[in-house]
């Protein structure tokens, strides 16, 4: 995981560094950004309710945006990362945590309604992991792990643009995709994100 964050923000660091010579490779003159986000993810796993004692808890992450053409459409991608730890009843002391990663890779479009408002639609491919752990002091760890697999995400969203236009905030809300038929570690392991972020555009 170290070697993965160290190397995407190193690619970040070069992108950043040659925005000019970026913008040769695409057909707009808008500015590429990134952005961070946090919100909350309900899982749509049958009985994590019941398992978890909440209906979801906290996601957070970051990505990038590369813009294609003049009229607002991007090529966004984006890392995001959920857990949720409860404790297990019996035997004492035992406790129950799932983790889940998401990356993106998709299209974001923004159609605006006003100077600084805009609408913010987007979709593309997900790929997940996805564990589950269990500790108890009479049978130690366990864990168990689903493949990486690709699944797919959508939503919408609106922004507003700060100031002089180098910072704006938004808030999305989106489904996400991820079934698995493994016998044992069966069902959906998607749902929804609400989400708000900040976006600090890259001239």
């Amino acid at each position: 995981m170290k070697t993965f964050l160290l190397s995407w923000l190193l690619c970040g660091s070069l992108l950043a560094g040659n925005s000019s010579a970026l913008a040769q490779f695409t057909e707009s003159r808008l500015p590429f950004y990134y952005h961070v986000h946090g919100g909350l993810f309900f899982p749509s796993r049958e009985n994590f309710r019941e398992s978890y004692k909440t209906g979801s808890d906290i996601i957070w992450g970051f990505g990038v945006a590369f813009p294609i053409t003049d009229d607002y459409l991007y090529l966004v991608t984006d890392i995001a990362w959920f857990a949720s730890e409860a404790p297990i009843d019996a035997p004492a002391d035992s406790s129950l945590k799932i983790r889940e990663r998401f990356i993106h890779l998709g299209l974001l479009n923004k159609v605006f309604f006003s100077k600084r408002e805009a609408v913010r639609f987007q979709g593309g491919a997900s790929y997940s992991t996805v564990s589950e752990s269990s500790f108890g002091p009479l049978g130690g760890s366990q864990e168990r792990a689903l493949p990486k697999r690709f699944g797919y995400f959508g939503g919408v969203g609106l922004e507003h643009i700060l100031g002089t236009g180098g910072l704006s905030i938004y808030s999305d809300i989106l489904y996400e995709y991820r079934r698995s038929l493994d016998r044992g570690f069966s069902g959906d392991f998607g749902g929804i994100r609400l989400e708000v972020g900040v976006t600090v555009n890259f001239n």
